[in-house]
């Protein structure tokens, strides 16, 4: 494990179309929210219940106002989330969008993207370009109505068929993953379709 991190440069993403998509899947989101009591913004009580708040919270719009951008959304649980990938990838993603093609269908909360409100986890999953830099993407994610998981097998109990019904068909918008609940790890975030993401920034790091 990495003793720590040096950033060497972000990259605001700037692409108009992938943005236009993304506020209107947020919107769709915020007023769905709106018909189900508590469902965003969360109570300090449910977060408590689930492990705590979202640990970007704190500092999300804080990094979004310095750089000129919108305010996350409370009303549809709007959080700055951690991805890490590989290179081409990253590139690719800011260019395009994120591809539910290529979304992991072996992981524990079935084939969805999946987000990090911790840098460390993401750090498990980035690959170094020739310079020994690596790339992370720090994103917008709309989480809308979460599906609570903390159970210790969830391929099992409830499945990944069920999770993933639960936010396509089933009315919920993602799952959250407590693993620092089961198996005293990390939390994990996953949703099921890629409006529901928008990379706002590229940061190219190195390991110390």
């Amino acid at each position: 494990m990495p003793r720590g991190y040096r950033v060497q440069k972000v990259i605001s993403v700037m692409n108009a179309e992938s943005w236009k998509s993304y506020m209107e899947r947020l919107d769709n989101i915020a007023q769905a929210c709106r018909r189900h009591a508590g469902a965003a913004p969360l109570s300090a009580e449910v977060w408590k219940e689930w492990s705590g708040v979202v640990h970007t919270a704190s500092h999300g719009n804080e990094i979004l106002k310095r750089s000129r951008l919108p305010e996350l959304e409370a009303g549809a649980n709007e959080f700055l989330m951690f991805h890490g990938t590989k290179p081409e990838a990253a590139d690719l993603i800011a260019m395009n969008h994120f591809d539910m093609a290529f979304a992991c269908k072996t992981g524990l909360f079935g084939a969805g993207l999946y987000f990090a409100e911790n840098s460390s986890k993401s750090d498990e999953y980035v690959k170094g370009d020739s310079k020994g830099w690596y790339p992370m993407i720090l994103c917008r994610v709309t989480l809308g109505r979460i599906y609570y998981c903390a159970n210790q097998d969830p391929t099992k109990d409830p499945g990944r068929d069920k999770l993933e019904s639960a936010c396509t068909t089933g009315g919920y918008h993602c799952v959250l993953g407590d693993r620092l609940k089961a198996r005293g790890t990390y939390r994990e975030y996953v949703v099921y379709d890629h409006f529901q993401v928008y990379p706002q920034f590229i940061v190219w790091y190195s390991r110390t």
